[in-house]
């Protein structure tokens, strides 16, 4: 069960936050702009912007994981979540958009909840570590 104490200010509920919101993002927009007038003018649907927004994302991510990995629990489970993450999205933007209508929208949304859960067991991980109780285990 998550603690109060993660949505406190926390890196790993920033990242959690906006990996999840991501996630709302890329499942809602289609529905939205179906029933919509201005889903042709819709700015979020233009590569560079999503493109722009997984490059702070990945920023954000290795910010806050890697240290975490280094530094406390010394386990790659986050980090390869979070790496899964963001090759389903790269998937779901640059191949998968142009060979099915919804697969960007079901590969980009895993990857973003597969990112936003990375955030939450590198918290938890990091919650279980206190003075050395973690062994290194790769």
């Amino acid at each position: 069960m998550i603690r109060k104490d993660f949505f406190d200010f926390h890196w790993d509920f920033a990242g959690f936050a906006a990996s999840f919101l991501c996630a709302l993002h890329c499942l809602a927009t289609p529905f939205i702009f179906t029933f919509s007038t201005v889903g042709a003018a819709y700015i979020g649907h233009h590569w560079w912007v999503e493109s722009s927004m997984l490059g702070l994302s990945a920023v954000l991510a290795v910010s806050v994981l890697w240290p975490s990995y280094i530094k406390v629990h010394h386990r790659l489970n986050a980090l390869l979540m979070a790496g899964l993450g963001f090759v389903l999205i790269g998937l779901g933007l640059w191949v998968f958009e142009h060979l099915h209508p919804y697969g960007e929208v079901v590969f980009s949304s895993a990857g973003a909840l597969s990112i936003a859960a990375a955030h939450v067991v590198n918290w938890r991980m990091s919650r279980q570590c206190t003075d050395k109780s973690c062994k290194v285990s790769h």
